[in-house]
């Protein structure tokens, strides 16, 4: 492969590991690197035509610009996003070094999808695509949106359910809420919107058109058959201040290859910011309310630090995207 690569990461370690990695596993292709978010930002304004890599820890570690989110969505399937875990010291090179020439024979191949040819026949998957290139490449529409919503977030739900079409995708919405008052959330939310709206406290398998909310207390695992009929099972509790625990709920879906959207709406502290990161991370779309709209902007701007080209989305006058997206109707066996 002899597609350039930039490397955008804050510490030097970081760029020497990432530099040796794919040095190894591609030493053809033109590398560079880049320690800054300004610096990240001119190269991508100068139309660099690569594949970047990017360390998370780089953009956590300062404000990025609107330009700068801008510029990374529009980098589409060119981007590859580097991921930690904020439990474990360090920056994760093991795993790195394992999964990174992977994803980026993966995202040459996403990218040559997206313009309808092959720039680079020797990273052409075999016939059957094997297991670690199937997720990625697998362009399938969303089988449901996944809300993550606690202070101030009932309000942009009312709003944006009056702007949706009835009858389309079905929406679970973990709301952080007591067990007692998920019930009333739900009948006002039908009130408000028109929609289907249901509170679930068990097993229950999702339907088009309908409208979920999860009972307070409660966390829930989404599951899907052969025949993509999805089924919500409630679960043990995760170990969270946060129940319904929107975090869980996504990355039920994204480990099982649920084809999802990800909402994140206003509330405090971090859930559904990992969440909508893995889903991000399997090519699902990931949406989070604008900060400024927000209430409590906690949950969005831990969502967008996590997955910094997550779409921001004002429930005043959401994207058409985030609407079209809504108005599919799964197939339902």
């Amino acid at each position: 492969m002899k597609r350039p690569i930039l490397i955008a990461a804050a510490g030097a370690f970081e760029r020497s590991a990432l530099h040796r990695i794919l040095a190894e596993a591609f030493p053809t292709s033109p590398l560079s690197t880049c320690n800054t978010a300004s610096d990240l930002q001119a190269r991508l304004e100068a139309r660099f035509p690569g594949l970047l890599v990017l360390d998370e820890a780089l953009i956590a570690a300062t404000t990025p610009t609107p330009a700068l989110h801008a510029s990374l969505a529009r980098f589409g399937p060119r981007l590859i996003v580097l991921t930690r875990d904020a439990s474990v010291p360090g920056p994760p090179v093991g795993a790195w070094a394992r999964d990174l020439p992977d994803r980026v024979r993966r995202a040459v191949f996403d990218q040559a999808l997206s313009v309808g040819s092959y720039a680079d026949p020797e990273v052409r998957p075999a016939s059957p695509a094997p297991p670690s290139l199937a997720p990625a490449t697998k362009r399938v529409a969303p089988a449901c949106l996944l809300v993550a919503s606690s202070t101030g977030g009932p309000s942009a739900l009312a709003r944006l359910l009056q702007q949706i079409p009835v009858g389309a995708l079905p929406w679970i919405i973990a709301q952080h809420m007591p067990d007692h008052g998920t019930q009333a959330f739900a009948a006002h939310l039908a009130d408000v919107s028109g929609h289907a709206v249901s509170e679930v406290g068990g097993q229950t398998r999702l339907t088009s058109g309908s409208i979920y909310v999860l009972k307070g207390g409660l966390d829930f695992a989404l599951s899907q058959t052969p025949a993509g009929t999805l089924t919500l099972r409630p679960c043990p509790a995760v170990a969270s201040p946060f129940h319904p625990n929107a975090d869980h709920l996504m990355q039920t879906a994204a480990v099982a290859g649920i084809p999802a959207v990800a909402l994140v709406l206003s509330g405090m502290g971090e859930d559904g910011a990992s969440g909508a990161a893995a889903l991000g991370q399997a090519h699902n779309p990931v949406y989070v309310q604008e900060p400024a709209t927000c209430i409590v902007p906690g949950m969005p701007g831990a969502a967008l630090t996590r997955f910094p080209y997550a779409l921001r989305l004002d429930p005043s006058a959401p994207l058409p995207s985030f609407v079209s997206l809504c108005s599919h109707q799964p197939k339902e066996d």
